[in-house]
């Protein structure tokens, strides 16, 4: 377990990684400096849904769709892996799906129930903080989606050493991290904090590789 935890130190490719984030970590830092953070950015946003309703349709439907399509192209690569006797290939497939279960619906959601943080459509509505509720109006910390999408971003720019695929990646991942914040249904904290879960659950990923190939 020592061997294989030094050889992920070693081997994680960081910079892709550090690349993911920066587009994410900008669109975070703007928001809080210019809309703010809490109740005034979600008042702002309220109020942009508001006077936008076809850019508010199209945003729903990136932040509901992008994983699936992550999902299909890691399945995809699984089946591949498999047909064509690809053991590496498939092996990183089965822990990229097994990384996602523990982290994306596991630990997140059970985060979610512990702390109990208003999303900001019910923070708005007068709603606080509730531990250990079962209320999805109290699941705002962390965020789901960016954890998920985080991991599926790292995973999927670790397979190629070409950092343009990790910005692009990294734009992605902004987008999605953007568009949670813009339909309200989380707060600056909560994607900062799936972004943290999400880097996690990628060096979790690497070290399950390294380790089922040694």
């Amino acid at each position: 377990m020592r061997s294989a935890l030094k050889q992920t130190l070693r081997t994680f490719p960081w910079m892709q990684l550090i690349v993911c984030l920066v587009p994410l970590g900008a669109v975070l830092a703007c928001l809080a400096l210019f809309v703010g953070t809490g109740n005034d950015a979600a008042r702002e946003f309220y109020r942009l849904r508001a006077l936008h309703p076809e850019l508010t349709r199209g945003i729903r439907l990136f932040s509901a769709w992008t994983q699936n399509v992550f999902y299909a192209f890691w399945f995809i690569l699984l089946v591949y892996g498999l047909r064509v006797k690809k053991k590496d290939l498939a092996r990183r497939a089965l822990w990229f799906f097994v990384v996602q279960f523990v982290f994306s619906f596991v630990l997140v959601r059970v985060v979610k129930v512990a702390f109990g943080f208003p999303r900001p459509y019910a923070a708005l509505a007068g709603a606080g903080v509730v531990p250990f509720s079962f209320d999805t109006g109290q699941h705002s910390f962390p965020s789901g989606h960016t954890t998920t999408v985080s991991i599926s971003a790292y995973c999927t720019a670790a397979l190629g050493a070409d950092l343009l695929l990790s910005l692009l990646m990294g734009l992605v991942l902004a987008g999605i991290g953007f568009s949670r914040v813009y339909l309200g249904m989380h707060h600056i904290l909560d994607v900062s904090a799936g972004l943290v879960f999400g880097a996690f659950g990628s060096f979790c990923f690497h070290y399950l590789c390294n380790r089922g190939s040694t």
